[in-house]
């Protein structure tokens, strides 16, 4: 890297963190509250892995706190398993690490939409920046980011996946860099970004099969997907495997209209409740204002008179892609609209029948539309370039450029800002744990179950969207979590838990069975028996009497095989993105 590249790559970076800072700085007002809206519960979940990592020096593969006791391995959701998770939450702490976790996703945001507005639309550094801000920080994230859609984030990584998407057709090594962006969307638990990916990249690709190149452009989108396959083994298999097992199609026919969606994109009072609609803002706010608009009906204009052109700034085949982009993605977020509209069609693919609520495809339309804009803030720039700067009006005329780019900016935040100055919620983690684990019963559940795992109490409640089976037999209160079988003659002594296991101490006068007081899950395995379903309760059958010990640990079967395909596909993957470097170092 040259002294200038690395120069301008040092400047993205500090003006991304300012910007990512600035924006969402409300968060920071008081740092160890806690977010409203769904961020309880991935509260929840990264305090389950948190607290098994920490505490029980355990690997967190299972959430015992909540709905009875179910796998953080199979849920699409969890987000313990990515390397963000580990350097946010492990040392921060949830609530602070979910902050920081958030600005980390912005900054990447802002970096990408940049760098892709810059090299493939060839548009100037001020029109870069604003499309950059105006994609950031517009209403879309400003809700999901706010009202706790911790998995949205990882949408965050739309413009530089893109880039590389293209990137890859003339470098293959850019291949391996979509792979891992895709595998680290799925580690986040972006069960809805990582299927809008592969739609929107799919779609990107048809587009541009047109252009020079097509072998290139068909084999880097082979090899990126193979390296994601390979890569997300570990988690693409127990995902499967979870959903396959405990299904939930979902068939959403909500739908909207042109008007709808315009008061979404322009709306400044974001609170009125939309009539005639299932959902709340979080799942509809993406507002970008009027101003945007008419900027981006500008840059249309400049695109399609460049395109016309005889020798044009860019290639024909984008201006294609934006307008076609826009058009497609409006058509989904307009939702059931109709029979033939593409979101009735679409959910009758397999994986795309389990994701709901059409409106969340708006977020393409806010990243179309910034394009457009940043075309348009380019021509502006390019014009004030010419002006005579000795005459005052000249003067003006050249700021121009800057002027409405700080205006559309404050536009926006004006009305961004008080959606995300929303964390206010109860601290978390600061409770004295329970003596032994139990399920809690008569606490107000939404309020308190960000707390159960480093209280050391659990809930058969469950809000998850994963429909798991919780046994009816389950007990409640302060009793020890384990117990013998009506019909076994003995008695339990002691018993707990960690994370991945449950133990009893039990003197039985004969054979007997021990039920612990969590869900039957096949993958749990004993040294002390057999593993049994007692009701939909984990039990164990103890063959032998007299003082045992009796442990059932959580052990997924698959784990070591999809693991070892996942290192695969990483050796893999780094071989390719490192093979030119080495070559350049022999030559």
């Amino acid at each position: 890297m040259t002294r200038v590249a690395r120069r301008n790559l040092l400047a993205l970076s500090a003006m991304s963190l300012f910007v990512s800072l600035a924006f969402w700085a409300p968060a920071f007002e008081h740092p160890t509250a806690s977010g409203w809206g769904d961020w309880q519960w991935f509260h929840h979940m990264w305090e389950a892995g948190r607290i098994a990592i920490v505490r029980w020096h355990e690997a967190p593969l299972f959430d015992p706190y909540h709905c009875g006791g179910v796998p953080l391995w199979g849920n699409p959701q969890a987000q313990v398993f990515s390397p963000t998770f580990l350097l946010t939450a492990v040392p921060f702490g949830t609530t602070i690490g979910h902050k920081v976790f958030i600005v980390f996703h912005c900054l990447v945001g802002l970096a990408g939409m940049y760098a892709f507005v810059r090299h493939e639309l060839k548009c100037g550094e001020l029109a870069s920046t604003y499309a950059a801000i105006l994609f950031t920080t517009s209403g879309y994230f400003a809700w999901h980011g706010a009202g706790g859609h911790a998995t949205f984030l990882a949408f965050y990584y739309a413009p530089l996946l893109l880039l590389c998407w293209r990137r890859s057709a003339r470098d293959l090594r850019y291949s391996a860099a979509v792979a891992a962006l895709m595998v680290l969307t799925v580690l986040e638990g972006g069960h809805y970004p990582f299927p809008y990916f592969v739609l929107w990249l799919t779609f990107d690709l048809v587009l541009r099969l047109g252009d020079p190149g097509r072998p290139k452009m068909l084999l880097g989108a082979v090899v990126a997907g193979a390296l994601t396959g390979l890569m997300g083994c570990w988690r693409f298999i127990p995902i499967l495997i979870a959903i396959s097992a405990h299904p939930h199609p979902v068939i959403d026919t909500d739908s909207l209209t042109l008007d709808e969606i315009l008061r979404l994109l322009t709306g400044r009072d974001q609170t009125m409740p939309l009539v005639g609609h299932q959902w709340m803002w979080p799942e509809y706010g993406a507002y970008v204002g009027w101003g945007a608009l008419l900027l981006g009906a500008i840059g249309i204009g400049v695109g399609l008179r460049d395109a016309m052109s005889v020798r044009p700034r860019r290639r024909r085949s984008e201006l294609v892609i934006m307008l076609a982009g826009l058009a497609l993605f409006t058509l989904l977020t307009e939702g059931n609209a109709s029979p033939h509209h593409p979101w009735p069609l679409l959910q009758q693919l397999p994986f795309y029948r389990s994701i709901h609520v059409p409106s969340r495809w708006r977020l393409y339309i806010v990243f179309y539309l910034s394009l457009f804009c940043a075309l348009a803030i380019d021509a502006l720039e390019r014009r004030t370039l010419k002006v005579d700067l000795r005459r005052p009006w000249h003067r003006f005329l050249a700021s121009l450029p800057i002027l409405i780019v700080l205006g559309m900016i404050g536009d926006v935040w004006s009305v961004t800002w008080p959606i995300v100055d929303r964390w206010d919620g109860p601290v978390i983690a600061e409770r004295e744990p329970a003596e032994h684990f139990h399920l809690v019963t008569g606490r107000a559940y939404l309020q308190d179950y960000a707390n159960y795992p480093s209280e050391n109490v659990g809930t058969r409640e469950c809000y998850d969207p994963v429909p798991w089976d919780i046994s009816p037999m389950l007990w409640l209160g302060d009793e020890l979590p384990a117990r013998l079988a009506p019909d076994a003659a003995g008695h339990v002594i002691d018993a707990g838990r960690t994370s991945l296991t449950m133990w009893a101490e039990v003197d039985l006068d004969e054979p007997g069975r021990v039920i612990f007081d969590q869900n039957y899950f096949p993958d749990f395995v004993s040294d002390d028996g057999e593993v049994v379903d007692d009701h939909g309760r984990l039990a164990i059958d103890v063959a032998t009497p007299g003082a045992h010990r009796v442990l059932a640990r959580y052990r997924p079967h698959d784990l070591p095989y999809v693991v070892s395909v996942s290192v695969v596909g990483a050796l893999l993957a780094l071989y390719l993105a490192t093979r030119g470097r080495f070559r350049r170092r022999r030559a």
